[in-house]
């Protein structure tokens, strides 16, 4: 029997190994996606006019709109969003710009609400007053064609 145990410890030995060291490269592939996740949604999108970003620039803060005092937030957009969102709340007349926010000084206060049959996606709602500029990672002007309905 002993000789039957020698003989297959160094099998299970390996075994062991192996099964540690797939774990352990299951455990560095979900903080690689958890991560990358993170870092995707740390970037989140918003349309207003370009009057009210010019006097967001002098006062530091992005401020709620309508929408947003309506539901206590400040509404934020996903990539797929933002042609729906333009096209749905801004004229060509208001000149509306996209702003690409750094969310990582809000994350946690970001709440994900479900989508509804005619916003498909998630739909992103920070429970804060306004947005720092700082926030702020580039400034660009919509289309005015994106914006014919």
């Amino acid at each position: 029997m002993s000789i039957l145990i020698r003989f297959l410890t160094p099998y299970y030995r390996a075994q062991a190994l192996f099964r540690q060291a797939l774990a352990s490269r299951h455990d560095l592939w979900l903080c690689w996606s958890q991560a990358k996740e993170k870092q995707t949604l740390q970037t989140l999108y918003r349309v207003l006019t370009l009057a009210t970003w010019e006097t967001a620039q002098e006062s530091g803060i992005v401020p709620r709109c309508g929408n947003d005092h309506k539901e206590d937030g400040v509404h934020l957009n996903l990539p797929e969003a933002i042609d729906y969102t333009a096209k749905r709340y801004f004229t060509p007349a208001e000149n509306p710009v996209l702003l690409e926010i750094d969310t990582s000084s809000f994350a946690e206060l970001i709440e994900w609400r479900s989508p509804l049959p005619h916003e498909p996606w998630r739909r992103p709602l920070a429970r804060i007053e306004g947005i720092r500029v700082e926030s702020v990672q580039s400034v660009e002007r919509i289309n005015p064609k994106k914006l014919n309905n």
